[in-house]
């Protein structure tokens, strides 16, 4: 889902995850605060999910057949996270990523392994880039396919967290996500970009068509 979600095993695994946003537009990324930015406030969260927010059905004006609650994330995700120098502006591409998007504390297989604490390095997604989109940084001489935050949610009172957490899974060429209507619908890697980005907001009066 694009909220919070911890079993483990040593085997392939993926987990559904949360859309989770809850930034204050203010000091939201240029695109309108899809999906990737999250922070202590939750007024202006504009995706399903957000911490410290109550939902009610009205809130999804684009509808709930139009709005991602959960999707795929592959569990034991190399990530950094606390890299509080992280730029404000979303990567133009995954390639950027590696360059400007990374640092603070890194480790080869924990991101999306502790479900329970709702953090959205553990338990939710960005749309900052479509499905399976691969984000790759060389560590040690070992190449990674990561996910980014830039400060741990709840960390301190003042640092907005910024998010490069991207949707994937073990099956060719898809996720699977879940809609907020119940309906499980499985979406390609090659969506067009706006249009999964759109999927992820509730309430931005995008109109998505088929997908």
């Amino acid at each position: 889902s694009s909220l919070p979600f911890c079993v483990r095993f040593n085997v392939p695994v993926t987990r559904h995850a949360a859309t989770l946003d809850t930034g204050p537009v203010a000091n939201s990324y240029p695109d309108g605060n899809r999906t990737h930015l999250f922070s202590n406030h939750c007024q202006y969260a504009r995706a399903a999910f957000a911490p410290n927010r109550r939902n009610t059905l009205s809130g999804f004006a684009d509808g709930l057949s139009n709005t991602v609650g959960l999707a795929e994330v592959k569990a034991y995700t190399p990530r950094f996270h606390d890299f509080v120098s992280m730029p404000n502006t979303p990567p133009l591409s995954a390639e950027n990523v590696s360059a400007s998007y990374t640092g603070g504390s890194w480790s080869a297989a924990s991101g999306h392994t502790e479900w329970v604490c709702g953090r959205a390095i553990h338990a939710g997604f960005t749309s900052t880039f479509a499905p399976n989109t691969r984000v790759l940084h060389q560590q040690d001489g070992v190449l990674y396919d990561i996910d980014v935050t830039s400060s741990r949610e709840g960390r301190n009172q003042t640092d907005t967290t910024y998010g490069v957490i991207t949707s994937r899974s073990y099956h060719a060429g898809i996720v699977n996500v879940v809609l907020m209507d119940g309906a499980v619908r499985s979406v390609s890697s090659n969506i067009d970009l706006a249009t999964w980005q759109s999927l992820n907001t509730k309430a931005a009066g995008e109109v998505v068509g088929d997908f």
